[in-house]
């Protein structure tokens, strides 16, 4: 207690003391800045040099002193376009305070590379809700942008394979729910992809096909894993059709599977082909059967004559010769085999 009364927690702190806390945070957002590639700046709107931070610096390549802080230097560098929109964006908050974002290029001296930053900005304002100042934090976002543009050309490109290929190409969740259908599902079933996308697949199976189907949205299959089933799908004239599907289970960022690409293709015909070749296999085993055997009654009747006329026949045998061999056989055997060599 001090003689006046107060206690320490209410002493202002000293001068000192502030300057060192300042120059504490200061450090602390320096080593920010660093580590996270960002840099600020802050323009206080009755001043006419607005503060640029040792990691906004380093992002336009100067050291500082080197160039004068300033927002009109800063606009100058960037193409045209970009001059124009960051020019509206600043005019337009200083009109109606509030928070923005703009992203903007950069051409590089050293390689001629194009780089991106983005810079999301808010509004400091008085107590009656005046401006009082603009800040600004920017990161250079040129790996982001690439692989953004990356994936858009992907995308393009595998869209146009898609729209072009005579398989269908589906995207679904693990619930079966498309989320995608490629044009060639006109051509194979009958409808528009919006007819189906946002609808479970199994909507369309044939009831006898429903479990092989199943197989492939699955919970317990493996992401990375590749199957291939064949079912019969509806098509929008009422009847079913074989359709063979290939379908990767995709796993997301976390190892789970977070969507399933199908590729189908109609098999009516192949599955037709296939099984009339198995009527046909059926119907020369029959045949076969038949030919085997007419030949073992043959060669029985002609083991049976040719050990009767040799006098190896027992008196029973020729009691039954009826019986052992039909009339009919001896018929044929005497017919077909009187010159067959016995081995």
């Amino acid at each position: 207690m001090t003689s006046g009364g107060e206690t320490p927690d209410t002493i202002a702190a000293s001068p000192v003391d502030a300057d060192a806390r300042l120059r504490e945070l200061e450090s602390i957002f320096a080593h920010v800045e660093r580590t996270s590639g960002i840099g600020y700046w802050r323009h206080v709107v009755s001043q006419a040099t607005p503060f640029w931070s040792p990691g906004m610096y380093a992002m336009i390549g100067k050291a500082p002193g080197e160039v004068t802080p300033s927002g009109d230097w800063l606009i100058a560098q960037l193409p045209f376009e970009d001059r124009v929109k960051v020019g509206n964006t600043i005019a337009d908050v200083m009109q109606n305070p509030r928070p923005f974002h703009y992203r903007v290029r950069g051409i590089s001296p050293e390689d001629g590379r194009t780089h991106y930053f983005d810079t999301w900005g808010d509004v400091e304002t008085d107590e009656r809700g005046r401006l009082k100042a603009i800040l600004g934090v920017c990161k250079e976002v040129t790996e982001v942008v690439e692989a953004e543009e990356a994936l858009k050309r992907s995308e393009a490109k595998y869209r146009l394979l898609a729209e072009q290929a005579s398989d269908m190409l589906a995207r679904h969740l693990p619930d079966a729910t498309a989320t995608y259908m490629s044009p060639a599902v006109t051509r194979m079933l009958g409808y528009r992809p919006e007819e189906l996308t946002g609808r479970i697949n199994h909507d369309f199976v044939h009831k006898d096909d429903l479990a092989a189907v199943a197989t492939i949205f699955n919970p317990d299959v493996a992401p990375g894993s590749i199957m291939t089933v064949r079912a019969r799908f509806r098509h929008k004239d009422g009847h079913y059709i074989w359709v063979e599907t290939t379908a990767h289970a995709l796993p997301g960022p976390d190892g789970r599977i977070a969507e399933i690409v199908t590729v189908s293709r109609d098999i009516e015909e192949r599955q037709r082909a296939e099984q009339e070749l198995q009527r046909a296999r059926g119907a020369d085993d029959v045949e076969e059967r038949v030919r085997f055997e007419q030949t073992r009654r043959i060669r029985a009747a002609q083991k049976h004559v040719h050990e009767r006329e040799h006098g190896r026949v027992r008196g029973d045998d020729v009691e039954h010769e009826d019986e052992a061999t039909p009339r009919g056989d001896h018929v044929a055997v005497r017919k077909a085999g009187q010159n067959a060599e016995w081995p």
